[in-house]
């Protein structure tokens, strides 16, 4: 099943939408690594290396006090060296939190210890001074302390090191990162520039080409060539705008036929009384039948009957023009509808006689009167008896009923006839103006108006009016006028 124009522009703009969705995404995602590597190595890394450099110097200065106090027993300086040992233990702390790698871990730990044994010989040494024993400096001791704090400076220095290939680590990962996502991007950008110029590209191509082939077709049917679109390719859309188009065509193209038709008719009913006339009107005029008043008199009954068949022809056209202008007065008013019925039966009863046809009425015992127009409705009572009568053949029937629903409220008058019958799918067009249908026998062929004058009088009563038949078999046609 073909796409809709709709359903191909949603999902050549969905296919886009997806690539910038993913693009986005991928971005989002590279770049939240992207800042928590950058906050680590400016953040986390720098403070780290900050907090080693300061715990370097703070052992520095902690050594230079311990010696001091030893030289010296000056209390000031112990007290210095208690101070620069409480930032040693902070920054040492604060170390441990910040560092995530197991190694880092480990020589802050194997720093930590240098610094204990350190700590713990110097306050034997501290002890000694302030029990008054007499203290020498002894040089496994310095050595013992000295060896700590080399074995100390160098965990922290290792440490820094670590920090340090780490950053630099994370800074080349960043920058990698960095050219991964601008390549990512550009790389999408483009690709979501070529579809959409390839979705463009193949929607207008395909609605184009079909709008040109239909304004092509339109010139056509305006130059009078009436031809139907083959297989046009085109969105769902433009297929259905085609066939109603082809619906069109065929319709133009039939009403044309129909029009050539109905003015061959007309003309053929108009010109045959005129030249009655005309020619009944010479004879009287050069005096053929002076001396015969019975000839002129049937010459001027001949001129009076074609003027009225004259004057009937151009009112039917005129009042089917008046109806599809909503412009037809109508005299409604209280009447029996089975007298209607049987004064149109009379009017055609020498038609039936001479065709020998059956013709039986079955009228409803209990009529009620009903609003109409006796004259319009007597027009539909003759054009739908005067069908059945000139379809039916020689020795046929024709029945005539009359039925009152009380449960719908209307009048349903019935039409059978043991004609010819009307294929199935020509019932709907035997109502539209102009259409003859063709039976394939011989019959007078008028100009197709009266059962399209039928439905607007119904219609304009308030009823409705159809027909069903059976080709071979014959022609039911109802109408119904509603009970006020």
């Amino acid at each position: 099943m073909r796409l809709t124009i709709f359903k191909r522009l949603a999902l050549g703009y969905m296919l886009i939408f997806i690539l910038v969705i993913f693009m986005g995404g991928y971005i989002t995602v590279k770049l939240n690594r992207l800042h928590q590597i950058t906050w680590k190595t400016a953040g986390i890394n720098g403070q780290s290396i900050n907090i080693l450099e300061h715990l370097i110097s703070s052992v520095f200065s902690i050594v230079m006090f311990e010696k001091k106090y030893l030289i010296s027993k000056d209390q000031d300086y112990y007290t210095q060296f208690k101070e620069f040992q409480t930032y040693f233990l902070n920054d040492t702390k604060e170390l441990r939190r910040l560092l995530d790698s197991i190694e880092q871990q480990q020589l802050l730990a194997a720093a930590k210890t240098c610094y204990d044994n350190y700590l713990s010989t110097f306050e034997k040494e501290v002890e000694t001074i302030k029990s008054g024993l007499a203290y020498t400096n002894s040089p496994d001791v310095t050595e013992l302390k000295q060896e700590a704090i080399a074995k100390l400076n160098a965990n922290l220095n290792h440490i820094i090191d670590l920090l340090k290939s780490e950053r630099d680590a994370n800074i080349e990962l960043s920058s990698q990162m960095s050219k991964n996502i601008l390549n990512l991007t550009a790389i999408i950008t483009v690709l979501t520039i070529i579809l959409g110029f390839i979705i463009s590209i193949f929607n207008t191509k395909s609605i184009n080409g079909s709008i040109s082939l239909l304004m092509k077709k339109t010139e056509e049917i305006a130059e009078g060539r009436f031809e139907v679109i083959e297989n046009i390719n085109a969105p769902r859309e433009i297929q259905e705008l085609a066939s109603h188009f082809n619906k069109m065509c065929m319709r133009l193209k039939e009403l044309d036929t129909m029009k050539a038709d109905f003015i061959s008719h007309v003309s053929h009913e108009l010109r045959t009384p005129m030249t009655a006339i005309k020619e009944a009107s010479n004879m009287l005029g050069k005096g053929m039948f002076v001396n015969r008043p019975d000839k002129q008199a049937d010459l001027l009954n001949l001129i009076e009957s074609e003027c009225k068949r004259l004057i009937k022809s151009v009112n039917r056209i005129l009042d089917l023009s008046s109806m599809e202008g909503n412009m037809m007065a109508y005299q409604f008013k209280e009447s029996d509808l089975s007298q209607i019925v049987r004064n149109a039966i009379l009017k055609l009863f020498p038609l039936v006689q001479k065709k020998d046809i059956d013709l039986e009425l079955i009228p409803h015992p209990a009529m009620p009167l009903i609003r109409l127009d006796e004259e319009r409705i007597g027009e539909v009572m003759e054009n739908l008896l005067g069908n059945a009568i000139k379809f039916t053949p020689s020795n046929g029937e024709i029945k005539l009923s009359i039925d009152h629903d009380t449960l719908k409220k209307e009048i349903r008058v019935t039409v059978s006839d043991t004609g010819c019958g009307i294929a199935t799918k020509h019932l709907e067009d035997i109502f539209d103006k102009f259409k003859r249908i063709d039976n394939g026998i011989e019959t007078t062929r008028g100009t197709g108006l009266g059962l399209s004058i039928s439905k607007h009088i119904i219609t304009a009563h308030g009823g409705k009016i159809w027909a069903e038949s059976h080709e071979i078999k014959g022609t039911n046609v109802f109408f119904t006028l509603p009970v006020s």
